[in-house]
């Protein structure tokens, strides 16, 4: 399987920008006072919390605390800590989500409601703020199918509850939109291989610069291969007869 991605984005900001904390400021949101430490100065530190900013939920960039819904925001970091590799992988992760596997398709369930047989209509998938869902089954892809490698994901915005008055009738159960990363010239190119269980073999590679004046590109590839398993059992299939309920892969 080939993935590819392609990226221009104008030097000084877009979907990505982040709100940053101001320098040398660190809190928790649980942290108690200190004894005799002064109230206000605790204060100051609770200010200093970084916000995440979100675009999904109002088709405009917003910090999350300020978002008309409930939005979960999954960062790179947590993708690369997690080893999380498919949005199928990040969504099982997130509350209120569920996801179902028939070895063909995967299934996304939100708060207990799954409708037999969908694929994914009721969930709308962007990319970047733009529509990936297709264009004959409304299906949106949350496997190895889908567009982007998560290597290439700067952080992934997931608004739980309808947005159709923004979106239309595929936002029903929610939104998830995925952001990549920036084309930043100073960012330098990379090359990476994966190695895993049931013959997993994955290499990517990425590269970008700057074209002219506040325009950079940033180009990027990956490669996946997974045997998988040789022999599979079903019992459902099984009758009692010889060999019943076993699948083989030549």
């Amino acid at each position: 399987m080939l993935l590819a991605g392609f990226a221009v984005a104008t030097i000084g900001g877009d979907l990505r920008a982040q709100t940053n904390a101001p320098a040398g400021t660190t809190a928790e949101a649980g942290s108690t006072q200190r004894p005799g430490a002064d109230a206000g100065t605790d204060l100051e530190h609770l200010l200093g919390i970084e916000v995440q900013s979100v675009f999904g939920a109002s088709r405009f960039l917003q910090k999350s605390t300020e978002a008309p819904a409930a939005v979960t925001v999954v960062t790179a970091d947590e993708i690369w800590r997690y080893g999380w590799r498919t949005l199928a992988d990040v969504l099982r992760s997130v509350r209120g989500f569920y996801v179902t596997d028939d070895r063909s398709w995967a299934y996304v369930g939100l708060r207990g409601f799954q409708r037999t047989g969908d694929y994914n209509t009721r969930i709308l998938l962007l990319l970047d703020g733009r529509r990936t869902n297709d264009n004959i089954y409304d299906q949106a892809l949350v496997q190895e199918d889908w567009l982007v490698d998560l290597a290439d994901v700067e952080r992934i915005e997931i608004i739980r509850g309808p947005s159709s008055s923004l979106y239309g009738s595929n936002a029903f159960s929610g939104v998830i939109n995925v952001v990549t990363r920036g084309a930043a010239p100073d960012r330098p190119a990379t090359v990476s291989t994966d190695l895993g269980t049931l013959g997993l073999r994955a290499q990517r590679a990425s590269i970008g610069g700057q074209l002219g004046r506040g325009l950079a590109v940033r180009l990027s590839a990956s490669l996946q291969r997974r045997d998988g398993l040789s022999r599979f059992y079903t019992a459902e299939f099984d009758d009692g007869t010889p060999g019943a309920g076993v699948a083989v892969t030549r």
